[in-house]
């Protein structure tokens, strides 16, 4: 349980971070809003989940039934 308040703390604090310093790097009308944090955030996630989740195990799968027969 720890390291799931561990992860989602680093994710917090790594997030405002990165926010802050585009919106530094940025000109003044380029600021994000919680909308397009929002939408990036949950699209790295997803994408995540499934580059590192989901295909290793469908990979893995296919391979798995290739060997059965």
């Amino acid at each position: 349980m720890r390291g799931v308040i561990a992860l989602y703390d680093a994710m917090v604090v790594g997030t405002k971070e990165l926010i802050f310093a585009s919106n530094q790097a940025g000109l003044e009308e380029e600021k994000l809003t919680d909308k397009q944090v929002g939408f990036t955030v949950m699209t790295s996630v997803l994408l995540g989940i499934a580059v590192f989740m989901w295909l290793p195990s469908a990979v893995g799968g296919f391979f798995s039934l290739k060997t059965m027969f």
